[in-house]
This record gives structure tokens, sequence and C-alpha cells, in this order.
């Protein structure tokens, strides 16, 4: 995806002149590329579960981070920064897509 693709898919969602004003505030764009804000390609809520559902979806959550750490790594030694960019920017639009904030 371009980032003239990506940025018309984010506008769907997310009033462009909110979204451009976020992307200027540091403290949004670092919650938006922290560990905390990774979103997880299945359902991560742990609310109304069972113990052992919850530990599952513990597990899950700990392995999707890993591999994405362990990708953020590979990106870096081999210096794709093409790749890196775009696991960087697919990571910041979903956070703009699922918080409340904007």
């Amino acid at each position: 995806m371009d980032s003239n693709q990506a940025e018309q898919t984010i506008n769907m969602t997310i009033h462009p002149t909110t979204y451009t004003s976020a992307l200027k505030d540091p403290d949004w764009v670092w919650d938006a590329i922290g560990i905390n804000s990774v979103s997880y390609p299945f359902d991560d809520s742990r609310y109304n579960k069972t113990d052992a559902q919850r530990k599952e979806i513990r597990g899950m959550v700990n392995e999707y981070d890993s591999a994405i750490a362990a990708r953020i790594g590979e990106l870096i030694a081999t210096g794709d920064d093409t790749e890196l960019g775009q696991l960087i920017r697919e990571q910041v639009e979903a956070f703009a897509k699922n918080t409340t904030v904007l």
C-alpha cells in the first residue's frame, strides 16, 4: 500500500485534520507506536472470559508481541527501512482507527 492509499484508508474512518493534528503530537505518536498500542489480528479482550480463556489469549498476545519484536529487529539488522516504515505506519493507522481520542 502506498502512502496515498494509506491516507485514503485512514481518512475513511478519521477526519483528516484530526489525524494530521494527532501526528504532530509527540505523545500521541509515541502512544501509537508503543507496545501497549499493538493492534492484534485476533480478539484480545479478556473481559467476561474464563481463566483458561484469559490464559490462552495472554499466550497469543505474548506470541504475537514476540513475533513483531523479532520482525522489527530483523528489519533493522537487514536495513530494510521500507518494510520497517510500513510496519510502523500500519501500527499507527490501526491505533488511530481504534483510539477514542480522535
